[in-house]
């Protein structure tokens, strides 16, 4: 794989591009799915026409709050043991990067045509 390469910039730019990609389908697929799920559940049960506003910004809030914790964790995680094998410190910090740009493509609709992981290392090895 590319991380044994380690002349210029070669592992560095492997794992950004890996890390990124990673992250950002992995943040979209979970939280698309928890707050859907979570938002109708909570707003059936109060809403109707008077709390529609309310249920609207909690659920909001909520999620923002929730997918932001929980994916700053697991993609720390994911981007930490995956560049542990390869890249050692110079890995770690385009992780953190991958994951705030994650988070914020997300929170800011944005969309992705992301490959599929597993398939990619499929190929790699």
């Amino acid at each position: 794989t590319p991380c044994f390469f380690r002349q210029n910039n070669t592992c560095l730019n492997y794992c950004r591009n890996h890390c990124q990609s990673y992250c950002r389908n992995y943040c979209r697929n979970y939280c698309r799915n928890y707050c859907r799920n979570y938002c109708r559940n909570y707003c059936r049960s109060c809403c109707r026409s008077s709390c529609r506003n309310y249920c609207r910004n909690y659920c909001r809030n909520y999620c923002r709050s929730s997918c932001r914790n929980y994916c700053r964790s697991s993609c720390r995680n994911y981007c930490r043991n995956y560049c542990r094998s390869c890249c050692r410190s110079s890995c770690r910090s385009c992780c953190r990067t991958a994951v705030t740009t994650a988070i914020t493509d997300f929170i800011e609709g944005s969309t992705y045509l992301v490959e599929d992981i597993s398939r990619y290392f499929t190929l790699q090895a």
